[in-house]
């Protein structure tokens, strides 16, 4: 069963997305993957250097980020919870057909 869904992840995520459109390179590549019906992915990883844990948003399939967030959870444990709440406000804001799926390290975690 889903871990439940924090309400405190929700401004936080959408502040994340806004900081995101903000950036141009980053938002018109995931624009134009949303716009082409990509399938997405939020593969969460971490560095080793004590940023705490980054998200890659790519097109599944495929090895190069579309964006990258880094540091934007602190521990392993925040990953899957976060991914969910961003995957669902991505799905809404760029009219996604499904949201993104959840991997860590590369390993699909929540789809």
């Amino acid at each position: 069963m889903a871990e439940p869904l924090d309400a405190r992840l929700f401004p936080y995520a959408d502040h994340v997305l806004d900081r995101l459109e903000a950036e141009s390179g980053p938002a018109t590549a995931l624009k134009e993957a949303a716009a082409a019906r990509a399938a997405l992915l939020i593969d969460f990883h971490p560095h080793g250097d004590g940023s705490g844990w980054c998200a890659a948003i790519r097109v599944e399939g495929r090895e190069q980020a579309l964006v990258h967030l880094r540091g934007i959870a602190k521990q392993r444990a925040d990953c899957t919870v976060l991914g969910r709440v961003l995957a669902g406000l991505m799905a809404q804001r760029y009219r996604l057909a499904t949201p993104p799926r959840i991997a860590l390290e590369g390993v699909l975690h929540y789809a």
